[in-house]
């Protein structure tokens, strides 16, 4: 049986060509062999799995919990090579994981934003259509802000309408179709972008005002201006509105139509999952209770079939 440091890194590279990039599951499964080779235990017991997930003070069970999550995960594979491994119980140490309530922009607030977005300084620059054919972008495809910062020219066919999305999330890559409407924006900001170079070479799609490609901590900067420009505020205890719920707002928007169309949602929830380029359809159907009306979409027709049962 080769050693448990060893072991971890077979584990940790095996995932990885799966797409996972196991940061956080790195250091910790690292400090648990160390953790074990200075007691000189060469076996995982739920007793050291637990002995180790408290040995870093911390007053949040979720810390505590993700420690062990990511040693259940590393044991699960080592059984298989050492059998007398214990795989540390899911109810050790009680942590459920929550979500974060998306924030649901209204029509209205998706226009003020894009408005106030075209009136960024310099209004004779680049930068005020950058950020508006940007946001627009995010709320008409529902990409992640990563995936839309690294979009290249050549990602973008404007003769076909469809995006090149390129080792995104979990190191996948996609394809993703936009309506005219999306396209015809995005060659109006191509040809002002391309007369703002004036032939300099920049490869990325969306750029700064000075030419370079842009950066998320100017984007959220700019951002959180707009949101306060546009009186976009959450409702008092809640948390402040993000970039991110653009993404949210599409999905939403999205299964909405498909049930006031009365089309069978079940079924294409997978290509909503594939468009939003989730790794596991599960994080699609969440979707499903982050809206009230969704809800009752859903309720309503769970209703219908058991009626329609004989």
């Amino acid at each position: 049986m080769k050693p448990l440091r060893e072991a971890v890194q077979d584990y940790l590279a095996l995932r990885r060509t799966l797409g996972f990039k196991l940061r956080d599951a790195e250091g910790s499964l690292f400090k648990f062999a160390a953790f074990l080779e200075e007691r000189g235990v060469t076996r995982i017991t739920t007793a050291m799995a637990l002995e180790w997930a408290l040995i870093v003070p911390s007053t949040c069970t979720g810390s505590i919990a993700n420690r062990l999550r990511h040693l259940r995960g590393f044991a699960r594979h080592h059984i298989a090579s050492d059998p007398t491994t214990e795989i540390p119980p899911v109810d050790v140490v009680p942590s459920r994981l929550r979500r974060r309530q998306p924030y649901l922009y209204s029509a209205d607030q998706l226009a003020r934003l894009m408005g106030f977005a075209r009136r960024l300084a310099p209004a004779d620059g680049l930068r005020p259509w950058t950020y508006y054919c940007f946001l627009g972008l995010l709320a008409a495809t529902g990409l992640r802000l990563s995936e839309a910062i690294r979009l290249e020219v050549g990602d973008v066919d404007l003769d076909q309408g469809v995006l090149t999305i390129r080792q995104t999330k979990f190191g996948k890559s996609r394809l993703v179709p936009v309506d005219d409407t999306t396209t015809s924006e995005l060659a109006r900001y191509r040809a002002r972008r391309d007369r703002f170079l004036r032939g300099s070479p920049q490869c990325r799609f969306f750029v700064s005002g000075r030419g370079t490609p842009l950066e998320p901590s100017s984007i959220h900067r700019t951002f959180y201006q707009l949101l306060d420009q546009a009186e976009v505020h959450a409702s008092v205890g809640a948390p402040r509105p993000r970039l991110h719920d653009l993404r949210h707002r599409f999905a939403l928007e999205t299964l909405l139509r498909w049930y006031r169309a009365g089309e069978d949602v079940e079924r294409r929830l997978p290509a909503l999952s594939t468009y939003l380029g989730h790794v596991c359809i599960e994080n699609t159907y969440w979707y499903l209770s982050a809206s009230p009306e969704l809800m009752g979409h859903a309720l309503a027709r769970l209703e219908q079939r058991w009626e329609e049962r004989p």
